[in-house]
């Protein structure tokens, strides 16, 4: 999904297509059992962030702050999926 909210957008992870990240997650037993979309929101693109999956990656590595300006530019694309009264955001990168 590639639709622009009013601070940020929302897009496909190149990186993650790369490495098929999606079909590794735990998201996608749910995506197969419901056939509705499950993104990952991630606060990085996977290539910037030195301690991903690291034996070093611990609390204090992390940008809180930034997590928490994601999650508030992120809210309206996550209110939109949650309450479309169709299925219009459909899988596209199988």
């Amino acid at each position: 999904m590639n639709t622009p909210t009013p601070t940020s957008q929302i897009l496909f992870s190149a990186v993650s297509k790369q490495y098929n990240l999606f079909k590794q997650s735990d998201n996608y037993a749910f995506y197969q059992e419901f056939k509705l979309p499950c993104q990952t929101i991630s606060s990085c693109d996977l290539s910037n962030y030195d301690y991903y999956h690291h034996v070093d990656d611990e609390a204090d590595k992390l940008d809180y702050d930034h997590m928490a300006s994601l999650i508030n530019k992120v809210i309206p694309a996550i209110e939109m999926m949650c309450n479309t009264p169709t299925k219009e955001i459909k899988m596209t990168h199988e």
